[in-house]
C-alpha cells in the first residue's frame, strides 16, 4: 500500500507559524526536495538529511518502526542510535556522500538493538548534498 498514490503536487510545507506560501528560493527548493522525499518513501523506514547529518524530515514507518518522534530523533547523537560498532562506517558513508549499502546495528527508543541495511541515495540538488536513508531491518 503507498501512502502517497493520491498526492497532488503541492509544495506548501507547514511550520510552527503556520502555512508557507510565497517565499525566497530557498524555501522553494527545500519544498521540492521534500515533496520527492514524500514520493519516494512509499512504505520504508527512510529519513532525509542535510550534508552535516542533521536530520529534516523521516517517514511515517520509521517513527513506528524505531519509536522516535522526528523532534526526539533530531535531539539525538548518533552514537544514541548507531552501536559503536556501526559508528565508523555510518560517519564514513555521511562524511564521503556515499551511497553504497551497509550493514548497521541500531538503536531503538526502547534501547533493543537490531541490524540493518542502510541503502543511501545521495543526491546534489541546489549545490548542496542531501542523504535519503532506507533502514531494512535483517
Amino acid at each position: 500500500m503507498a501512502y502517497f498514490d493520491d498526492l497532488e503536487i503541492d509544495y506548501t510545507i507547514e511550520t510552527a507559524h503556520g502555512q508557507i506560501q510565497n517565499v525566497d528560493e530557498n524555501i522553494e527548493t527545500l519544498r521540492r526536495l521534500l515533496f520527492m522525499f514524500k514520493l519516494s518513501m512509499n512504505g520504508d523506514n527512510v529519513m532525509l538529511a542535510d550534508e552535516d547529518g542533521n536530520v529534516i524530515a523521516i517517514s511515517p514507518e520509521f517513527i513506528d518502526h524505531f519509536g522516535w518522534t522526528l523532534e526526539e530523533f533530531q535531539a539525538l547523537e548518533y552514537s544514541d542510535f548507531f552501536h559503536a560498532d556501526s559508528l565508523v562506517i555510518a560517519n564514513t558513508h555521511k562524511d564521503n556522500h556515499l551511497a553504497a549499502p551497509y550493514i548497521a546495528r541500531c538503536y531503538n527508543k526502547a534501547e533493543q538493538l537490531a541490524y540493518h541495511q542502510v541503502q543511501g541515495l545521495c543526491v546534489e540538488f541546489d549545490g548542496q548534498h542531501w542523504r535519503m536513508l532506507s533502514f531494512t531491518q535483517i
